[in-house]
């Protein structure tokens, strides 16, 4: 299919007279459309070195084994004399052979008249048409190119012979491409209800629907609508179809099943054609969609179905397996056959496994070598192969691809995180700082206390989310990392019980805010001492923030299972207690209660998400015992040596 929005290239050849008064610009399009563009007064003199160019073009640029369609625009010819013009249409006769049509735009009443008594007198004058500009000629070529292209294809010349007069209809817009080439098409209908499409290059994910919606433009042009029709595709030129693809196709195949007459593939190589015969195996179009060698066969096949065309049956051969079964004298050479099949059978088995050993353990997945002709018995399996090789490879390049993209994200990710990090807690604790520093004047009236106030709890709670969102982040990307070392768990504890009743006091809390021991004075674990006090932090904080009279215990106590020793500590309030049915969802991200206590108490949901990801890492577990409007005990556990 042409694309009748090609812009004419710059000139390969142009000419303009010494003058100036006349221009020849010579341009090829499409590799078998010539242009030429003729401006100003051809006067002959002028005319006679113009044809210099033109017969140099002819020579340098033109294949004698291929024909051309010859476009003339004489848009911007203002005058052409009679000797120009005689001379001019013997050319164009001595060189007629050359071009499948010759076209004429815009040309006056008199050159007109001259080309139509031409069509009277000369039967090489039918090649000779008049049109109005560049778009109709390429519309008229589009109508003709694909029907002599469907009759040069048939080789059984009766056939040939009765498509000639049935119609061939095509459109400009019944073809196109995809990706900028990646995948073109173009397509034909003969007889009212054929449906002949031609697909080039490579058929991807997503390319199905274009194909449905430009095939539903044909039926609609065509008067196809909800009618019975047949559709065969030419995929000579098809280098490949994509797994996702095949699964497009057949579902379309399925679907469209109760309007196909019959439909089909024809020219598909072997590989092309195993996809083919697979895909039809595995759906339900056995009886719908076949596989056919060329054009004779899938036209046949149709103007069989239309009634059309008739062949008297065959008369079927004798089997020469029983012809010389009874011939006794055939035995020994009847054996010595079967021992070369033997032979061959062993030979083309070894081959196999040799091949599927190779793709097996094959560590850069390189293609696997076949030399085997399309008519020894064991192609198809060995083709087979081949295809799986390909689709193992299409499947692992997708994985590298994603995988590729993955790292990169979480690179990228890792260089936001850091970026965020310096870019906002730095100016954030700038703020913070200052605002402490002036609190401290004592000339501040107490508006200005309370706006300071409201300042720094802000800042907190923006520094605070942050914080978790990196956290969050580090953890999912699994960049966290766990530093095992010996520490004090008493001395922790104390120095958790003092930040949170310093902030109590800060706040005015009323809430008691207690560490539970009774049994140590000093208690050494080996762990990692950061992430712990996280842990307890993110627990300790959340039980306060959701308790507003009462007491906030935390503790823990030593396990023995099985001979490994764990710590189990919790974090227990007489907070506003959580319903049985949401224990679990609450440790995941973005999850609270409801939405009611997000606006009332604040927060994203992250803080026992962090935690349960921080337990996991250091090899424990978290869960929570709670009463709806009693109060909440977290648990959790970490193994020690």
């Amino acid at each position: 299919m042409i694309d009748i929005t090609s812009k004419i290239d710059y000139p390969k050849y142009y000419f303009k007279s010494k003058t100036g008064s006349y221009e020849l610009k010579i341009s090829l399009l499409n590799n078998d459309i010539i242009n030429f563009k003729i401006s100003g007064e051809a006067n002959y003199h002028d005319y006679i070195e113009g044809q210099i160019s033109v017969n140099n073009f002819i020579k340098h640029e033109i294949n004698a084994e291929n024909k051309y369609y010859l476009f003339h625009d004489y848009t911007d010819l203002k005058s052409i004399p009679t000797k120009t013009r005689n001379d001019y249409k013997n050319w164009v006769l001595k060189h007629i052979n050359l071009f499948h049509y010759v076209f004429f735009s815009n040309l006056n009443l008199v050159s007109q008249l001259v080309i139509k008594l031409g069509k009277t007198t000369n039967i090489d004058f039918e090649k000779v048409i008049i049109v109005k500009d560049f778009n109709e000629a390429i519309s008229f070529i589009n109508r003709t190119k694909n029907s002599i292209l469907l009759t040069n294809n048939i080789k059984n010349k009766e056939l040939a012979s009765k498509i000639r007069n049935f119609s061939v209809k095509t459109n400009e817009y019944w073809g196109g491409s995809v990706d900028n080439g990646r995948m073109i098409h173009f397509s034909i209908v003969v007889d009212e209800n054929i449906i002949v499409r031609t697909l080039e290059g490579v058929f991807h994910k997503g390319d199905m629907q274009y194909l449905i919606d430009s095939l539903e433009i044909i039926k609609k042009d065509v008067g196809l609508i909800n009618k019975k029709y047949f559709l065969f595709l030419n995929v000579k030129k098809l280098v490949g179809i994509k797994l996702h693809a095949r699964t497009e196709a057949v579902e379309w195949f399925q679907k469209e099943a109760p309007l196909l007459i019959k439909s089909g593939f024809f020219y598909a190589d072997k590989i092309t054609d195993l996809v083919i015969k697979f895909s039809i195996s595995v759906s339900s179009l056995k009886n719908k969609v076949y596989s056919y060698k060329n054009y004779d066969e899938a036209i046949e096949e149709a103007l069989k179905e239309k009634g059309i065309i008739h062949y008297a049956k065959k008369e079927k051969k004798t089997n020469t397996f029983v012809k010389y079964f009874h011939n006794i004298s055939r035995i020994a050479e009847l054996e010595a056959e079967n021992k070369q099949l033997k032979n061959y059978y062993t030979t083309r088995l070894a081959e196999l496994n040799n091949l599927i050993g190779t793709i097996t353990w094959n560590e850069n997945l390189l293609p696997p070598k076949i030399e085997i002709s399309d008519d020894d018995l064991f192609s198809d399996v060995f083709y087979s192969i081949k295809l799986l090789y390909f689709d193992i490879k299409e499947i692992i390049d997708i994985r590298d691809s994603l995988v590729e993209k993955a790292q990169e994200s979480e690179r990228l990710k890792s260089a936001f995180l850091a970026n965020l990090s310096h870019e906002i807690r730095t100016p954030l604790n700038g703020i913070l700082g200052f605002s402490e520093l002036l609190s401290e004047d004592e000339n501040l009236t107490e508006t200005q206390q309370q706006y300071l106030q409201i300042i720094r709890k802000n800042s907190d709670n923006l520094l605070s989310l942050i914080n978790d969102i990196i956290d969050i982040s580090t953890i999912e990307a699994k960049q966290i990392k766990i530093n095992i070392a010996e520490f004090n768990l008493i001395d922790l504890f104390n120095g958790l019980e003092s930040l949170f009743k310093s902030l109590g006091i800060k706040n005015n809390s009323e809430i008691e805010i207690r560490f539970v021991n009774t049994e140590f004075t000093n208690f050494n674990i080996k762990t990692d001492q950061l992430r712990l006090n996280q842990i307890l932090v993110n627990l300790i904080g959340n039980s306060l923030k959701f308790t507003e009279k009462g007491h906030v215990f935390f503790g823990f106590n030593t396990l023995t299972e099985q001979n490994n020793k764990f710590l189990k500590f919790y974090v227990k309030d007489t907070g506003i207690g959580i319903d049985t049915s949401l224990t679990e969802i609450i440790f995941d991200r973005f999850r609270q209660i409801d939405d009611g206590n997000t606006r009332k108490y604040g927060g994203v949901g992250l803080g026992l998400s962090i935690s349960k990801n921080l337990v996991n890492l250091l090899g424990g577990e978290i869960w929570v015992e709670s009463e709806l409007g009693k109060g909440s005990t977290f648990y959790f556990t970490i193994p020690i040596e």
